[in-house]
């Protein structure tokens, strides 16, 4: 699983939090234009298509276009992070968007000025 990789942030707490709730995904039944994706992304659509879920959280760029391809629900983390705060999971987004800008994810000025304006701070 790629979110327990040693090298990974958090890895051995994120391993004992998931050790109940893997759920193996099957590759096999699902058609993915797969061409440049790693296997966890491959997994994450599979498993998608197989639970039948709402939607997939996904920030790679070209991920997210195959996966819309294949009829993927996706949702960013900056869209899962308003959806939490119109939903009063969280107070303020800013703390949030901060940490996010230190990650290897990239942001434009111009999508984190948007979401800071859609959660009206």
């Amino acid at each position: 699983m790629e979110t327990v990789a040693p090298e990974k942030p958090f890895s051995e707490i994120l391993g004992k939090f998931l050790s109940d709730k893997v759920v193996k995904a099957d590759t096999t039944r699902w058609i993915l234009a797969a061409g440049g994706l790693g296997r966890g992304e491959i997994e994450a659509m599979a498993l998608y298509k197989q639970i039948d879920a709402d939607a997939l959280l996904i920030d790679d760029r070209r991920a997210r276009i195959i996966a819309e391809h294949n009829r993927v629900n996706c949702i960013g983390a900056l869209g899962f992070l308003l959806l939490a705060k119109q939903k009063g999971k969280v107070g303020e987004l800013k703390p949030y968007i901060k940490k996010l800008c230190q990650s290897s994810i990239h942001y434009s000025a111009e999508l984190l000025d948007k979401v800071i304006q859609l959660a009206r701070e």
